[in-house]
């Protein structure tokens, strides 16, 4: 097996620092004297201990560590307002605008046309693709 750069290492942990990602593990983790397993966790994980005992079993050590995570998850919930389009149907729709009196007798000035188009269309999207409140619960 190749052991990777340094260049290649150093990479890597940028990589993590821009999604702001760290790598818990700092001791060797392989016979060879390698660190070749890696624990990676969000930045602002409590990691209370990390145990890199001697292989036992295999080439490679099992990493024992424990993170001091809430023993229960509290949310935060927001409310926000958004259209149901994944119930929204292109050929109710179409039926709706054909019936409609923009097509079936069209304004012949062209403000009251533009005005009817958007009016139209709008009341269309309301009844094909409502407003629904929903809940967005984001842990704390």
């Amino acid at each position: 097996m190749v052991a990777p750069s340094m260049a290649a290492v150093i990479l890597m942990l940028h990589a993590f620092n821009r999604i702001h990602l760290v790598q818990v593990v700092q001791s060797p983790t392989h016979t060879s004297g390698h660190l070749l397993d890696v624990v990676v966790v969000r930045f602002d994980t409590m990691v209370t201990s990390v145990n890199v005992p001697p292989p036992v079993l295999s080439d490679h050590s099992m990493i024992d560590m424990a993170l001091g995570l809430p023993c229960c998850n509290q949310y935060d919930s927001s409310f926000y307002t958004c259209r149901s389009w994944r119930s929204f149907s292109y050929d109710d729709f179409e039926r709706d605008l054909l019936q409609s009196d923009l097509v079936r007798c069209p304004p012949d000035d062209v403000s009251e046309l533009i005005a009817a188009h958007y009016d139209t269309l709008w009341s269309l999207i309301d009844i094909h693709a409502p407003y629904r409140r929903m809940r967005r619960s984001v842990l704390v």
